[in-house]
């Protein structure tokens, strides 16, 4: 009998493709690093797989040739993306144009450049560009281009925008995949953009340019059918910076409209076509501030194109959905990178529903966001909050068992209270006063009254502000205490064993940490100063070396160390050690990372050391709260801030990072033994600070609450991985029963390695490891309905 199930086993695993789509773990948008300054950002299929991989041109630092890039991310088959492949090409590349050039049944590349160039660079089959040819076209900013049939002879042509020179060039393929400068066109205006369609209905295309000087914003150029053109006239608009132009049929009447965005008057004007080539007045839709692209796609399934805008200084996309005949609702924002110039609609992840990715200019990303099918996109729950929210946290406020929020408000010298409603659903903010420019928060029962007090640092002032829980989640009056000369961290421990919070706080002026011991029901002593080194940045309390006692671990962004801070079990410190960081440490955390019961370290750097594994150090606790090197991971250019938490339910403490350049989080998980796997990054609001994990809509997964400092926001980031399902033996997929699929997941733990595989999922039987004898009960499971032996 056992036989005849391994070898139902073994043939599963054979006949069965075992390799499942890797969801996202939050419910917001993906982001993936470009090179640097995106300009543009098309999908389509370049390795022939069978899905739409992402291309980017990338504009790089001025004149810096090996900067000049394409960027190619292919797509793993669900919509997220691999590493980016980068292509050196001319310099300062403007546009992308994936296109079939030569015939072969690839698609190849045409990229304008600022040195002057149309490059063409050929696809050899499997998404690797080899051959490139340069087309001299003395166009030097900003061009664009579009890749259209100009001449009807099956193959692609291409039209290039030259706004210096206030010209049109149009380039006639030769069918091989070779081009010729068939003619340029003078125009009265400097073009920002070209589009193509059928507009006076003949059945050649025709092209209409988008201009940002002189009187006509939006010039027409009519096929004359032979592949030459003639202006056919102009459209005044009230447009002051027409930055981008598209072709779509938004009536539904069989021609094509005209849409083009308004930089300096962040608005996308709409022209209708009346049939003949001839565009009615321009209505006008807000968008977010000074916008630079537009796409078209039906985003809600309802059969009509809405648009998509970037607003490149709100760093925001603005979703206008078609109401039907053309007439369009109000914008949804959805944030994303900083400065988002270009934006592309494709189905990403196989679910017939259009996607959104953006070009992030000074992010260096692109931003991928998910259809959720009806025309809004997977984004988190946003909150607002004071200005300049620097410090969040979570913790049961009102004693109703589930997690509420507080965010410490710089700005405005106050904090935001967000009760839980249940659910992970919250009440708006409620906002209490602290002392001037809060930068950092924390959160216990400093008064021994049961119930979570809030406690704030002040820059501005040097204060430290007490402010007392009521008993229901509403706060009363605040005490405010001077402390140091410019405190810039605040936490809560009790360092002398009594039972009660004490006060530790970092001031970078002093060079020193403060401790004010708690002496009964919130009164505290005077502070004590520890010298640490120039500069104290960040530090982390935690028992570090095995005797109950919380230690210190500090670092110090001038004296570029971490000095471990032995308590002495009554709430004295003595140094113990010092370690060198590395460039600039920014900030500290401690977790279990290797499961071996102590507190290991997690240092954040500005910059990447020479020899390192990245700008994020590991340092393996020795048990007696010595630290040795433990390996590293390479975040982002602009990581700020690591925090440890169970991301993916597995029983090992993951990595959260803050980089608020990029606006995301990046998500290390961690592989056990303190391994770490490559980073997924999340799309957060802009500029996030700071994050806090709890369990808040009580999944038993724990989700993310993140504070934004330039968007005055919290956002919820909700846990996917349990979707409602307690973790459980055997259910690897975490949809509450036992199928096929976990079967096949428990056969990709077992015999490659691959997917999601901590022995509380695999290890069916509680024997200690994952082995045969799991599959054997989980088979039993799912075919007989046999009880697993260890539920």
């Amino acid at each position: 009998m056992i036989l005849r199930w391994f070898l139902l086993a073994v043939f599963i695993s054979a006949t069965v493709t075992v390799a499942y789509p890797s969801q996202p773990l939050f419910n917001t948008s993906l982001s993936y690093e470009a090179g640097n300054f995106p300009l543009d950002v098309m999908a389509a299929d370049v390795d022939g797989d069978g899905d739409a991989d992402l291309i980017t041109a990338n504009r790089g630092y001025r004149w810096v040739q090996e900067d000049s890039t394409i960027s190619i991310l292919e797509n793993k088959g669900d919509g997220t993306f691999e590493l980016r492949t980068d292509f050196v090409i001319g310099l300062q590349p403007t546009s992308v144009n994936p296109l079939d050039l030569d015939g072969d049944g690839d698609l190849d590349l045409a990229v304008t450049a600022e040195d002057g160039f149309l490059y063409t660079l050929f696809n050899d089959g499997n998404g690797l560009f080899g051959t490139k040819i340069g087309y001299f076209l003395a166009t030097y900013y900003f061009p664009s281009s579009a890749a259209f049939d100009a001449d009807n002879d099956g193959d692609l042509d291409l039209a290039v925008s030259d706004y210096a020179a206030s010209k049109l060039h149009i380039l006639k393929n030769g069918g091989d995949g070779g081009f010729s400068i068939d003619a340029s066109h003078s125009l009265a205006a400097q073009p920002t953009s070209v589009c193509f369609s059928d507009f006076d209905a003949d059945g050649d295309l025709d092209l209409a340019l988008a201009n940002e000087g002189g009187p006509s914003k939006i010039t027409l150029l009519k096929n004359e059918g032979d592949g030459t053109f003639a202006n056919s006239g102009s459209y005044g608009t009230q447009a002051l910076a027409a930055r981008s132009i598209l072709a779509a049929d938004l009536d539904l009447d069989g021609d094509a409209d005209l849409i083009a965005v308004d930089f300096s008057d962040s608005t996308v004007s709409v022209l209708k076509n009346d049939g003949d080539a001839t565009f009615s007045t321009e209505v006008r839709y807000p968008v977010g501030r000074n916008p630079t692209s537009v796409t078209a796609s039906d985003m809600d399934g309802d059969g009509d194109p809405d648009l998509v805008a970037t607003n490149s200084h709100e760093h925001s996309l603005s979703i206008l959905l078609n109401l039907g005949n053309g007439v369009f609702a109000p914008k949804i924002d959805y944030e994303v990178g900083l400065i988002p110039v270009s934006v592309f609609a494709c189905d990403l992840n196989g679910d017939a529903h259009p996607d959104l990715a953006a070009a992030n200019y000074f992010s260096s990303s692109i931003s991928v966001l998910k259809n959720k099918g009806d025309g809004t996109f997977m984004a988190g729950t946003r909150l607002k909050t004071g200005i300049t929210p620097a410090g969040v946290l979570t913790a049961d406020f009102d004693g109703d068992g589930d997690y509420d929020a507080a965010a410490a408000n710089s700005l405005s010298s106050t904090f935001s209270l967000f009760l839980n409603k249940g659910g992970g659903t919250f009440d708006p903010q409620a906002v209490y006063p602290t002392g001037n420019l809060p930068v950092s928060i924390h959160s216990a029962d400093v008064d021994l009254d049961l119930d979570v007090d809030i406690v704030t640092v002040n820059a501005e002032d040097n204060t430290l502000s007490i402010i007392p829980n009521g008993g229901n989640g509403g706060f009363v009056g605040k005490l405010d205490l001077k402390i140091g000369m410019h405190p810039r961290v605040v936490s809560l421990a009790d360092l002398d064993q009594d039972d009660d919070p004490d006060l530790v706080v970092a001031d970078d002026s002093l060079n020193a940490v403060l401790v004010s011991l708690n002496s009964g029901y919130g009164t505290f002593g005077p502070p004590v100063p520890y010298m640490i080194g120039e500069a104290p940045f960040d530090f982390i309390s935690k028992d570090f070396n095995g005797d109950k006692n919380p230690d210190l671990a500090v670092v110090t962004r001038e004296s570029n160390t971490l000095a471990i801070l032995k308590n002495q079990g009554d709430g004295s410190l003595v140094m113990q050690a010092q370690y060198n960081t590395g460039t600039e440490p920014l900030a500290v955390y401690a977790s279990d990372l290797d499961g071996d019961k102590d507190q290991d370290l997690i240092i954040t750097k500005k910059h990447i050391p020479e020899g390192t594994e990245g700008n994020i150090s590991i340092l393996k606790n020795g048990g007696d709260g010595t630290f040795t090197p433990g390996g590293g991971c390479q975040g982002t250019s602009n990581s700020s801030l690591s925090f440890a938490f169970d991301g993916d339910g597995d029983g090992d403490a993951d990595l959260a990072v803050v980089n608020p350049r990029n606006n995301s989080i990046s998500i290390f998980k961690n592989e056990g033994g303190g391994i770490f796997a490559d980073r997924t990054d999340y799309g957060t609001g802009i500029t996030p600070a700071s994050l806090s994990a709890a369990d808040l809509d009580r999944d038993g997964d724990q989700d993310l609450f993140v504070a934004n400092r330039s968007s005055n926001t919290v956002v919820v980031l909700e846990n996917l991985s349990n979707n409602g399902c307690p973790v459980k033996r055997g259910d690897l997929n975490h949809d509450c029963f036992f199928t096929v699929e976990d079967i096949i997941l428990e056969l990709n733990c077992l015999t490659l390695n691959s997917g999601n595989c901590p022995l509380v999922l695999t290890d069916v039987n509680c024997s200690g490891e994952a082995t045969g004898a799991d599959l054997i009960s989980l088979l039993r499971a799912v075919f007989l309905g046999t009880p697993l032996p260890c539920p």
